[in-house]
């Protein structure tokens, strides 16, 4: 079977919620660069998604959500599975 461009692409990306992003930093007290180890991404990475990129792929987003979830007590999740960091926005690629 021959790769296409349509079956690697992700199709989304996820938007960072600053205020949840910042306050789960301020409640374990990590600094970006500490997030960016437990998260196993580039500190670059972080600052790219805290400053004016404001975006990231999913697999991202679910690496430091992973992270804040082995932090921070289940009292923080609600109960909930979701990822309350990003909010996944489609992509709709021209052709």
């Amino acid at each position: 079977m021959t790769t296409t461009y349509e079956s690697t692409r992700q199709g989304f990306t996820a938007r960072p919620n600053l205020t949840v992003l910042n306050n789960a930093l301020a409640f374990t007290g990590w600094s970006k660069a500490r997030l960016a180890k437990e998260a196993g991404i580039s500190p670059s990475t972080i600052g790219n998604i805290l400053g004016k990129r404001g975006q990231c792929s999913a697999d991202t987003a679910g690496a430091i959500n992973k992270a804040f979830r082995k932090a921070l007590p289940a009292h923080f999740w609600n109960g909930k599975e979701e990822n309350p960091f990003f909010t996944p926005v489609r992509i709709d690629y021209a052709a």
